[in-house]
């Protein structure tokens, strides 16, 4: 019918391979019995984590928090060797669930450090991923968050090379890499944003002129499900970000004839079908689902 509004359900979304990773090794943990351990937040999203919190897992800011001889479960974003260090010498048992695509920047991080480069990181310089990034080497890596910090970089007479944050837009990445190239013309590099944040991005991007707003259901600490906000305000103009159902409120739906819904990388797919039934309640029962899920193992 004409007169039914729309509502463009984006795929891919929710859980990406690096996620379910780290979701499924604290699971086999779990049904190995004893106290589990986990430093910092396994992924950026409250629900997940107060899921296994209820079912007994201890999340810890600090690997002093563990006792000595425990099992302790490594985070999606990676750590610093430090981190590691302080691990063996308390005898810890350690489950690592870094990414593997947060692996692999800290390999090109690693090798550019052994052949003498001085790197830059583009990046938030508080996120968890930049912070084990940052620390997989002893100096020689600066962190930039905004074009600004390229203008203050004095001249280098050594190579220099840049890294990004996996979980960046291409609207925040690229601005940084050209005032980098300008000052660096030899700067080697690639950026490193996953493939699981651009499909997400590629998927709002390609509703532009098509659809009034956007949702995302996904933590205001996830760094992928902001940039999807991001992405949505830039495509669309009006574009939320939002933890649940609850947080949904009229003024998001006002003058809203169709609207997409997505959902972030770390986000449980209960979490957007409960989002998703609040806006067809809410008359969008136009329903369309928009591309496919992401078949992608690592």
């Amino acid at each position: 019918m004409c007169g039914e509004k729309r509502l463009f359900l984006l795929n891919p979304r929710g859980f990406c391979a690096g996620v379910c990773r780290a979701i499924g090794k604290l699971e086999d943990a779990l049904k190995a019995g004893g106290t589990i351990y986990v430093l910092h937040e396994l992924v950026h999203n409250e629900h997940v984590i107060e899921s296994f919190r209820a079912r007994g897992v201890v999340f810890v800011a600090d690997v002093t928090d563990v006792p000595v001889g425990a099992t302790l479960v490594l985070s999606a974003h990676g750590v610093p060797v430090s981190v590691e260090n302080a691990c063996r010498s308390r005898g810890l048992t350690v489950i690592d669930a870094t990414c593997p695509l947060v692996k692999q920047v800290h390999s090109q991080l690693t090798n550019f450090y052994a052949r003498g480069v001085h790197v830059f990181l583009i990046g938030h310089p508080h996120h968890t991923e930049v912070v084990g990034t940052l620390g997989r080497v002893d100096s020689g890596v600066e962190c930039l968050g905004a074009v600004a910090d390229v203008a203050t970089l004095p001249p280098r007479a050594t190579p220099v090379a840049y890294l990004t944050q996996t979980t960046l837009s291409s609207d925040e990445i690229d601005p940084i890499v050209a005032a980098l190239k300008a000052k660096f013309p030899q700067i080697e590099g690639t950026g490193n944003v996953c493939y699981a944040t651009q499909n997400r991005q590629g998927a709002v991007r390609a509703l532009a002129g098509a659809c009034d707003a956007l949702i995302v259901v996904g933590s205001a600490k996830s760094s992928n499900s902001q940039r999807l906000r991001e992405v949505g305000e830039h495509a669309l103009g009006r574009a939320y970000l939002i933890s649940d159902e609850r947080d949904l409120t009229p003024s998001m739906f006002e003058g809203v004839r169709s609207l997409a819904l997505t959902s972030g990388a770390s986000t449980p797919e209960s979490l957007f079908q409960s989002v998703r039934a609040q806006c067809v309640a809410r008359g969008y029962s136009d329903v369309q689902v928009i591309g496919t899920q992401e078949n992608f193992k690592l």
